[in-house]
């Protein structure tokens, strides 16, 4: 897997806030950069894959330099609960950049299980990408959460918060969720691209919180093992 040619990389840096902390807000609201709020918040479904032997979960705590992790992700309208339709997203990392590759499936999780859905993924993916679903084709970890958007006025830097946490692990053998907890801590992104690294610099001169290496995946991996 030669993930250095794939495109559309960018930097996504993360931060850890208190839930009750509004600050972000008001530091968004309030920047030079002008953000604005867009999109609805939504409630983000994940089911994350991995190998029997949680491949991707070990490279992400080793801190490999690029690394693939494999999730099915659909939203709910936060209002309606209306879904969309899953897509398979293919996350990677190079470096400190990280990109997506998309597989659109036409189904909502209603309508599939978490087999035929990861063999559909594998059946409708471009040749490049099969090799990548194929290793990291069994279900390990169910995740969801509320995520509001906002971008800069100059669309160059997008800031994400995500917040109601919940994890779940999935038995192995079977897919089944075992439990769901809630994390009490919120987590915030801020993503752009290589070509606006002064932007992005310059943004977080000020930042309130300080980076932090983060990943849903290894928590919700970590909560069903050692827990």
């Amino acid at each position: 897997m030669n993930i250095k040619n794939w495109d559309d990389l960018r930097y996504e840096i993360k931060f850890i806030a208190d839930p009750t902390d509004n600050y972000i807000r008001i530091f968004l609201d309030t920047h030079p950069f002008a953000f604005k709020e867009v999109f609805h918040p939504r409630i983000i479904h994940n089911i994350y894959c991995d190998s029997e032997l949680l491949s991707a979960y070990d490279e992400n705590i080793s801190g490999a330099s690029e690394r693939v992790k494999v999730r099915y992700r659909w939203y709910e309208d936060i209002n309606t609960h209306e879904m969309t339709d899953i897509t398979t997203e293919l996350k990677y990392k190079n470096g400190k950049l990280g990109g997506k590759k998309f597989v659109k499936l036409n189904k909502k999780k209603s309508e599939i299980s978490d087999l035929d859905m990861i063999k559909l993924a594998t059946e409708k993916a471009p040749p490049e990408l099969t090799g990548v679903l194929s290793t990291y084709s069994t279900p390990s970890m169910y995740n969801q959460y509320e995520r509001t958007y906002f971008v800069s006025q100059d669309d160059k830097i997008r800031v994400t918060i995500d917040t109601s946490i919940m994890f779940s692990p999935l038995y192995i053998e079977s897919g089944e969720k075992s439990r769901l907890d809630i994390r009490p801590f919120s987590i915030i992104e801020v993503k752009g691209a290589p070509a606006d690294h002064q932007e992005i610099s310059d943004f977080l001169k000020d930042f309130p919180y300080r980076p932090y290496r983060f990943s849903k995946y290894v928590v919700g991996i970590q909560n069903g093992i050692f827990s």
